[in-house]
């Protein structure tokens, strides 16, 4: 303290200002360290959880669009319309293969596992009725086919 009061004015105005600049700095870079921290961790987070997520989205995107393409032959009778939308049915299955097997690589738990378990045995069942309802459809049996598809298949694709 006596040190203190027999300073002049601008030495203890230099040693405030020193001291208020070496705690702003010792706060910036311990700002710094955590941010870097937290940078890390984020992004641990999306590559362990993020992808996977993204995965399962575009799994169940295909899924959706695959019945739709299903439904329109059901319906169309143009046979360019047909020929488009068959074809883009089979790009969304081959799209659902792709996206299973990858979220199938990334499971982790045992909770996971189940909910694949569920949609292997499900899925094929959904498969087997709307190709069924498919030849129903191309068949010229239209409403067989989309109460085939409706009260058979859809149960199945709703329960994956």
């Amino acid at each position: 303290m006596k040190k203190l009061r027999n300073m002049n004015v601008k030495q203890r105005l230099m040693n405030s200002f020193i001291i208020a600049v070496a705690v702003a700095s010792l706060s910036g870079i311990l700002s710094v360290f955590l941010l870097l921290v937290l940078d890390h961790q984020y992004s641990t987070a999306l590559v362990d959880n993020g992808f996977i997520q993204g995965d399962i989205g575009e799994y169940n995107a295909y899924l959706n669009k695959s019945a739709a393409f299903a439904r329109d032959i059901f319906i169309l009778t143009d046979e360019q319309e047909l020929a488009t939308v068959k074809e883009s049915l089979k790009e969304s299955d081959e799209k659902i293969d792709y996206y299973h097997a990858e979220v199938i690589a990334k499971l982790e738990s045992d909770e996971e596992r189940e909910f694949i378990e569920i949609i292997d045995t499900q899925y094929p069942k959904y498969i087997d009725l709307r190709d069924q309802a498919m030849e129903m459809g191309l068949a010229g049996k239209h409403e067989e086919a989309l109460d085939l598809f409706r009260t058979e298949a859809i149960p199945y694709l709703v329960e994956v």
